[in-house]
């Protein structure tokens, strides 16, 4: 889905507002998000089997939905377009922009996504992943890269897993309460995608969120970081890290808290819009299907190796992401701006940076 998605997205929006449209998925993954850390933590007040099998049936329950409503979505009209259907893409172009078949905007866009693809084809039929690291195309894949293994050492990959085991770390020792606050964190992130999506991400453009979430996450790690290294310590009877100073432990759920807002705001809306729009047609799917696998690979091997890191020290932690975060800014100065512009004058743009 994290592949499929941004994908047919980026392929139906118009320029002015594909951002916005492409941040629609990012924002109800945080209402999933947000909906699932209630769930749980409303199943854990239950004592029978059902306290485990309550989240499971409601997420069976969305996927079948999910599965009816996309029988009733038009396919792609650059897809359609590309396989030879130009009548049925020419017909989905007029339903996208509400206006007949021979309205000069969508004559306009027909013509452009035609002029394209028939250049495109040029370079052969076949489609390989070796075409990704080709002339002007390998700059593409190699900024995708390094916005998906970015967005994961932002530090959010740990929040979004490991939240209730860091509110148990800071001092709260109750499950119910830590997956209410979790439940907290993951409220404030669709509020923070909302905006961005009504706002921010076709306004101020993507370098300017990339740049925004790079610091206050650098700015929220460090500070965590800094708070367990001087005032955690371990229990005798248990070994578990404990922040008895409760000014700091307040400090440290507030962080939680902006660090979690600033990412759905900025880096967890940019990165699906910027990946998906910057690779052209003929090598979206497979350039996004790499781009994707490398983001979900990063996440599990953080995923796995933050427990072993957290029980060596806490506090390394937060300080590595936070240095992660200091140099994501530094990369972020070297990519090209795409707010604005139709997908036919990124490729262009590449071509000229190439």
């Amino acid at each position: 889905m994290t592949n499929v998605i941004p994908l047919y997205q980026t392929e139906i929006a118009p320029p002015d507002i594909r951002g916005r449209l492409i941040s629609i998925f990012s924002l109800l993954g945080s209402f999933g998000q947000m909906m699932g850390y209630f769930t749980t933590s409303k199943s854990s007040h239950l004592t029978t089997h059902w306290s485990w099998r309550m989240p499971w049936l409601i997420q069976l329950i969305v996927c079948v939905i999910f599965v009816i409503a996309v029988c009733f979505l038009p396919y792609s009209p650059r897809w359609l377009i590309d396989k030879g259907r130009d009548t049925e893409g020419l017909a989905v172009l007029s339903k996208l922009h509400g206006l007949p078949q021979d309205h000069k905007v969508v004559q306009n866009d027909y013509l452009d996504i035609k002029t394209l693809l028939e250049a495109e084809k040029l370079n052969g039929q076949d489609r390989t992943y070796a075409e990704l690291f080709q002339e002007s195309n390998l700059k593409k894949t190699l900024l995708a890269f390094f916005i998906s293994i970015a967005t994961c050492f932002t530090g959010n990959v740990i929040i979004s897993y490991y939240a209730p085991q860091i509110f148990k770390n800071a001092g709260l020792s109750d499950v119910s309460t830590s997956l209410v606050l979790t439940g907290g964190v993951g409220l404030l992130s669709l509020v923070f995608n909302a905006l961005s999506l009504q706002w921010w991400i076709d306004i101020w453009g993507r370098k300017a969120l990339f740049f925004t979430g790079s610091i206050i996450s650098a700015v929220c790690m460090f500070t965590v970081g800094s708070i367990f290294h001087f005032y955690a310590s371990i229990a005798p009877d248990d070994s578990i890290v404990v922040v008895a100073n409760p000014y700091a432990r307040y400090v440290i759920i507030l962080c939680i808290y902006i660090l979690s807002a600033s990412f759905a705001g900025t880096w967890g809306v940019a990165t699906y819009v910027y990946t998906a729009e910057i690779f052209s047609m003929r090598c979206r799917a497979k350039g996004l299907s790499l781009t994707y696998a490398i983001s979900w690979a990063g996440s599990i091997v953080i995923t796995y190796c933050t427990p072993f890191f957290l029980a060596y020290s806490v506090s390394s932690v937060y300080i590595f992401f936070g240095f992660c975060s200091v140099l994501t800014f530094v990369g972020i100065v070297f990519i090209p701006e795409t707010k604005g512009k139709t997908l036919e004058e990124i490729d262009t743009m590449f071509e000229i940076l190439k």
